[in-house]
């Protein structure tokens, strides 16, 4: 796998720079700095690779750094990489004294206040999930074991409940993955402080009902989300509601208010899309 942002050697290959320091953030094993490649500040995680290929990453575990989910490749090329939950690439090698002292580190955690640990959790976890493109079934496994733990650290804060929604909405495959999610989503909304999070998870929610096809339950959830924040995304996701019950006059009414939206920020579809939905509607409502 090439890596974006280092430099090229003899061979034509591209290596990833060493850690020349780091600022680790309450001690947990994970690194902020500015990214070399997308020049963000951010969170990146460490990923254990064997031979630099793709199919060969494997998430840190929490719990015991460097241990892997699987059978591993083998010990030659074995090296540590800390991605870039932003732009998704292999930014900096971790050394092995830099490992260790990440590793003692995060057996003080278990000492620390909840508080701690809770944002520990919840920080790894939710980058594990925001590099899913790497390995999905690996590295949601670790993001959803995290996020537990960060649950169970602080059971009344908002946002690993939410994390964990959104983790089983992205992965799921089967009634029981988008049941879960939904659950996890009730629990995040008993704990919404304001607007913004309501708006969040009613989205959430409403994306969840349709998978489940639970047509009437999404509607009612986007149209609370409009309420809460008014995002115009959220009219194409009523349209396409009302589409699967037939209703194609309140369907073309909600694809109109997304086209006619001066808010392109959160234009997310593809407006001939959108207009080739209106013309649909409007055909089967003459009919």
């Amino acid at each position: 796998m090439p890596y974006a942002g280092s430099k090229a050697t003899s061979r034509g290959e591209r290596r990833v720079p060493q850690f020349s320091g780091y600022e680790p953030i309450k001690n947990t094993m994970f690194v902020a700095q500015n990214c070399g490649v997308c020049d963000k500040q951010t969170v990146m995680v460490p990923v254990l690779t064997y031979l630099g290929t793709a199919l060969a990453l494997r998430p840190v575990s929490a719990d015991q750094f460097g241990r892997t989910h699987g059978t591993p490749i083998g010990r030659r090329g074995k090296e540590f990489l800390f991605y870039c939950v932003e732009c998704h690439e292999p930014v900096v090698r971790g050394t092995k004294e830099q490992v260790k002292k990440l590793q003692s580190e995060f057996k003080e955690l278990a000492e620390r206040s909840n508080d701690d640990q809770f944002k520990c959790y919840l920080t790894l976890g939710n980058g594990f999930q925001r590099l899913l493109s790497l390995d999905e079934a690996l590295f949601s496994l670790e993001a959803d074991r995290l996020l537990r733990m960060a649950v169970k650290a602080d059971p009344e804060q908002f946002m690993a409940y939410n994390c964990l929604s959104t983790l089983y909405v992205t992965t799921g495959t089967k009634q029981k993955h988008f049941q879960t999610a939904l659950e996890f989503a009730g629990m995040a909304l008993e704990r919404a402080s304001d607007s913004v999070e309501e708006e969040t998870v009613y989205s959430n929610m409403g994306s969840i009902h349709y998978q489940l096809k639970a047509y009437d339950q999404a509607i009612d959830c986007f149209q609370k989300a409009i309420q809460s924040g008014d995002c115009i995304a959220y009219y194409y996701s009523l349209g396409n509601c009302f589409m699967a019950l037939d209703r194609h006059e309140e369907a073309k009414d909600a694809f109109i208010k997304y086209l006619e939206s001066d808010d392109d920020e959160n234009k997310l579809y593809d407006e001939e899309d959108v207009k080739a939905a209106v013309e649909i509607c409007e055909r089967r409502v003459g009919q």
